[in-house]
């Protein structure tokens, strides 16, 4: 081809359409919905499309109005950022959120909307745009951690005709009537807050007729205890459930629903505005309850809610305990009460390592214990009592041998002989070193890590470990700092494990040190 040939080609390229790289370019909104994050000051999308927000003004926090930025949509409570990017080409992306005003204080996420990421390379989130495409499909929910919204993107590079939705069961066709064109987010506020992890599915056709749908969470009977499982020791619950429609609505017409009792006995039980609320009975043990009604034409059953009953604490008294004695010779005797007819068997054991003097010539059996101290000084004993019908109850008593040869119990106004020698040393455990993290299928290493620096606080003289509260919280963070207790038997998964607490226990008696627990029964959770 001659010159002359070669530049009319050339300018007959130039005044073709625009190349099909362009066409197949598509914006695409990303969303970051912010709640259970606590205070949030910027929001970014930072990836291989803008050099994942470098530079960055340190500490990887990227700097104030780079190109990255989300805006927060206030109305909706979530940021979004509009990006350009090429059909079928791969991105990964993480969002960056900011803490403070400074932007000093930022945290990596992978995208929470986003199943797709690559754990080969720090988790990135990965997004492959397709034309058309449903993004970030998502089940939006209130402070109370309810859902109150569905939400997703739907991008194509033709306008979408039709949008078809699904919220728990039930079908809308109006969809376009929730769908901001302009941005490509369509968001649907319900009626009413219903269970997270609700299904929730969508379905969008464009001008070429071309239909992209996608689908999470899974059908939730409309059946919803309010009550929670627990343990108490009152005989009278009453149990409180929400009923709706799928669709999370309110029927008026349903009044009533029955009360199912170990699968066995039904009581019929009033409705009213779709709350149920009814008194029931408990027996010792477990109390297995169910909840079916007619709802909308079917019959659904709930989910099992469990209610155990134990005795009350004053019930488990089974033994009054005296201490008497003369001349060092101490005489600890085990009287039944009325909750315990046909007497007790008991087992005794001795606390060496708290008590300050020691005896000799200890006899015992099921009423009385007795034996002759060394000295004057503290004794210390474990007692277990055991009703016929198996209950147990522990008691532990405090043997005082005064120096004229008295004997007596300790009253609750004194303090032990190693309280005048504590040199204490105080632990918030969430924060010995970095925020702890962790989550009941992978509980953190803080109890670890705190029992690796044991010898060194040993070594320091402390000879008494102070723990804030270490029990599963409902919130366990700064703000709340262990006092949000929901379950005094099992230590919060951010610390670590039960097993991890024990050994951590088990090395500080080895080195000398008493853990003292803060037990807050009138400061917990509601």
């Amino acid at each position: 081809m001659g010159i002359r040939h070669l530049f009319f080609a050339l300018v007959a390229l130039l005044l073709l359409p625009a190349s099909s790289s362009a066409q197949d370019s598509l914006d695409v909104t990303f969303r970051f919905l912010r709640p259970g994050l606590g205070g949030i000051e910027r929001a970014f999308v930072p990836g291989t499309f803008n050099g994942w927000g470098q530079p960055f003004q340190g500490n990887s926090c990227i700097i104030a109005g780079h190109e990255s930025e989300m805006t927060f949509v206030r109305l909706d409570n979530y940021w979004r950022h509009t990006v350009r990017l090429r059909v079928g080409q791969r991105q990964e992306y993480k969002i960056q959120i900011h803490r403070d005003i400074a932007g000093m204080d930022c945290v990596w996420l992978t995208d929470p909307l986003n199943p797709d990421f690559n754990p080969q390379d720090n988790n990135n989130s990965i997004l492959v745009p397709t034309d058309p495409m449903v993004f970030q499909p998502a089940e939006e929910l209130s402070p109370g951690g309810l859902m109150e919204a569905v939400s997703a993107g739907l991008f194509s590079l033709q306008a979408f005709t039709d949008i078809t939705f699904v919220v728990n069961g039930i079908e809308r066709t109006d969809g376009l009537s929730f769908y901001d064109a302009s941005s490509g987010i369509f968001r649907f506020e319900l009626d009413r807050e219903i269970r997270p992890g609700a299904q929730f599915k969508i379905t969008a056709t464009d001008a070429g007729g071309r239909v992209v749908e996608a689908e999470i969470g899974e059908l939730l009977p409309p059946i919803e205890w309010r009550s929670v499982a627990h343990t108490t020791v009152d005989s009278l619950t009453t149990l409180r459930a929400f009923l709706t429609r799928l669709d999370g609505t309110i029927d008026p017409n349903l009044t009533e629903a029955t009360l199912l009792r170990d699968d066995m006995a039904a009581e019929i039980v009033p409705v009213d505005n779709g709350v149920l609320t009814a008194d029931a009975d408990l027996t010792m043990g477990s109390n297995n309850f169910r909840i079916r009604a007619d709802i909308g034409g079917q019959e659904f059953t709930s989910d099992s809610l469990v209610i155990s009953r134990r005795l009350h604490p004053l019930e488990r008294v089974f033994a009054d305990i005296t201490v008497s004695g003369t001349s060092n010779v101490f005489i600890i005797r085990v009287e039944p009460t009325p909750q315990a007819p046909g007497g007790l068997t008991t087992t005794w054991q001795f606390d060496a390592d708290n008590s300050t003097t020691d005896f000799t010539g200890f006899t015992s059996n099921d009423q009385e214990a007795r034996g002759t101290a060394t000295g004057p000084g503290e004794l210390y004993f474990d007692i277990t009592v055991m009703r016929g019908d198996g209950e147990i109850d522990f008691r532990r008593v405090a043997v005082i041998i005064d120096p004229n040869g008295g004997v007596r119990e300790m009253q609750y106004e004194e303090n032990p002989e190693w309280i005048k020698n504590a040199v204490v040393y105080e632990i918030f455990p969430l924060s010995f070193g970095p925020e702890a993290t962790g989550t009941p299928a992978n509980p953190g290493t803080r109890f670890r890590q705190i029992t690796d620096e044991l010898d060194y606080i040993a070594q320091m003289g402390f000879n008494v470990i102070w723990f804030m509260p270490i029990y599963r919280n409902q919130i366990m963070d700064q703000v709340s700092a262990g006092y949000n207790i929901v379950d005094f038997y099992n230590v919060d998964p951010k610390l670590g494990t039960n097993d991890d607490f024990k050994a951590l226990v088990t090395r500080a008696h080895e080195l000398g040190i008493k853990i003292v627990l803060d037990l807050t029964p009138n400061h917990v959770s509601p």
